[in-house]
């Protein structure tokens, strides 16, 4: 079983902690109850890894989007695999704050860290403010895939977990395969480094 760790990320009240428990149990809630400082789930998905099912444990942290709590937030960063990156399609200062969020996951947890943008309440489409061109443009200046969401309706929430996961995998894999020859390689300089020490010393 493999363990990945993401963090949900964004301004206060856009939906991290609906995203979170709509993809944990299927379930939404009108009310709104802001995150304190940090709070988890855990949850086992399977993906498709080259033909293979493959089991993925997945730990979602959810965090608070209040500035007053940041320091505490930032703490947990540490380990993290994935990130997503949430802004109310609704709210256009959620939408402007994103480059900041990016920049503290990629301070945090490095340059290469996996990231996935949601434009979340895609069932509010007439008061939208940000245009899915723009949120796009903005995907790829930081290299993001981009989804639309709704927390309420349902729509993209696993896909973009799955996603995510994905990509994480299939990274994961890649590495291991270049590793393998590496290590065969040097399982064999020490096998014959033995023989040689062995042939020297008279031993058979």
């Amino acid at each position: 079983e493999i363990w990945l760790k993401f963090i949900v990320v964004g301004t206060q009240a856009v939906g991290k902690s609906k995203i979170i428990f709509r993809f944990f149990d299927g379930t939404f809630s009108d009310t709104h109850i802001s995150t304190i400082g940090v709070d988890y789930v855990s949850k086992t998905i399977q993906i498709d890894n080259n033909g293979k099912q493959v089991d993925v444990k997945l730990q979602i942290w959810d965090t608070a989007g209040q500035e007053k709590y940041q320091s505490i937030v930032q703490q947990y960063y540490r380990g993290t695999n994935g990130a997503i990156l949430v802004y109310d399609i609704t709210d256009r200062n959620s939408f402007d704050k994103i480059d900041d969020w990016a920049q503290t996951v990629q301070q945090h947890v490095g340059t290469d860290c996996q990231m996935i943008l949601c434009g979340n309440k895609c069932d509010l489409e007439p008061s939208r403010v940000v245009s899915t061109e723009e949120a796009k443009n903005l995907a790829e200046k930081h290299q993001m895939i981009y989804m639309e969401t709704s927390a309420l309706t349902g729509v993209n929430i696993d896909e973009a977990f799955k996603t995510l996961t994905t990509i994480l995998v299939d990274q994961q894999s890649k590495i291991s395969k270049q590793e393998a020859p590496q290590i065969e390689n040097q399982i064999t300089k020490i096998d014959k480094n033995l023989k040689i020490d062995k042939e020297k010393s008279g031993c058979c």
